[in-house]
């Protein structure tokens, strides 16, 4: 019996001994744990802004009216 070549591609994939396919999954991991990184700050950075009752909209980086100091 032969293996039809979606077969042996199912079967390479799943030894991930070719140097390409372990790149991929290298990358596609890296994607992975960028993306639950960048979830995971913006959460901590939206559970801030309510502890302080402020939001970003609310903080003036300039100065007004008799503001100065």
């Amino acid at each position: 019996m032969t293996m039809t070549s979606e077969q042996k591609g199912a079967q390479s994939a799943a030894d991930g001994s070719r140097p390409r396919d372990l790149l991929s999954r290298l990358y596609r991991e890296i994607g992975i744990s960028a993306v639950a990184a960048a979830l995971e700050a913006s959460v901590r950075a939206d559970h801030r802004e309510q502890k302080s009752g402020q939001t970003r909209k609310d903080i003036s980086s300039v100065p007004r009216n008799n503001e100065a100091a």
